[in-house]
């Protein structure tokens, strides 16, 4: 479309952040009519916050607030319901959708992890918009890795299940480990893996693949304490984060 017309939707998510997520999501506004549209997603917070982006959203209409019913424990859920609001959107007004560089800062290390970096660093240049598909999304089977696992018992009051995760499928990026519960009445909720802290535990490893030679696995502990997977492929990106922690040592 001309240059003219693009424009942006951006998504703001938060908890028990009011000192923040206001100034948030002013800045965003303040990038002028370039942004059409604010989702402020509030992930259950108990500090009053969505109370406070109510209040912005009634004198702001391109401020649009969307809460959650129950706390997500992490990141992923939250901004994965921001695209979801902007995927309906733009469905429902049949409106062309690109997406643009994601970062996430890890706190309180403030260490920034850009989201499938290889979209965003590979350029192509199109002579045509037919040679384009009209949408493309990450959000599919492969990132959200659907997969469903019996529960079993384990205590009186406990059940528990392992999941194996397919780590060649994934490829390069860092991913949150998001689980759904189904009950035998129907009833499900959504829930976020906790990362259990202990020897060898959250400890990156080097595991073989076929497809990519080589997999650097890291889970860690996001500042809430959910789960997730750093993964680095091939001697690349194996070389590529050996170059990074050895900068790091250095300064």
């Amino acid at each position: 479309m001309p240059p003219h017309t693009a424009r942006v939707g951006v998504v703001v998510i938060g908890y028990n952040d009011h000192t923040h997520v206001g100034d948030a999501v002013r800045s965003a506004l303040a990038q002028g009519p370039a942004v059409a549209e604010v989702i402020a997603v509030d992930d259950c917070s108990t500090d009053g916050s969505a109370d406070l982006l109510d209040r912005l959203a009634a004198d702001e209409p391109r401020l649009r607030v969307v809460r959650r019913s129950v706390n997500s424990g992490g990141c992923g859920s939250p901004r994965n319901a921001g695209f979801d609001a902007v995927l309906a959107a733009s469905t429902e007004a049949n409106a062309e959708v690109a997406s643009g560089l994601c970062v996430r800062r890890e706190l309180p290390s403030g260490r920034e992890q850009p989201w499938q970096e290889p979209l965003y660093t590979t350029h192509t240049v199109l002579a045509r918009p037919s040679q384009h598909p009209r949408r493309q999304s990450r959000d599919d089977d492969r990132t959200r890795g659907r997969t469903t696992v019996p529960l079993t018992p384990s205590g009186a009051d406990s059940w528990s299940a392992e999941l194996a995760v397919h780590l060649a499928a994934l490829g390069a990026g860092t991913w949150d480990l998001r689980l759904t519960v189904r009950f035998a009445d129907g009833a499900q909720r959504e829930v976020t893996a906790h990362a259990l802290t202990g020897a060898g535990r959250l400890r990156r490893r080097a595991v073989p693949s076929v497809r990519h030679g080589v997999l650097l696995v890291q889970p860690y502990a996001t500042h809430s304490g959910a789960l997730a997977v750093r993964m680095a492929t091939g001697g690349g990106g194996v070389a590529r984060v050996a170059a990074g922690r050895l900068r790091r040592l250095l300064h």
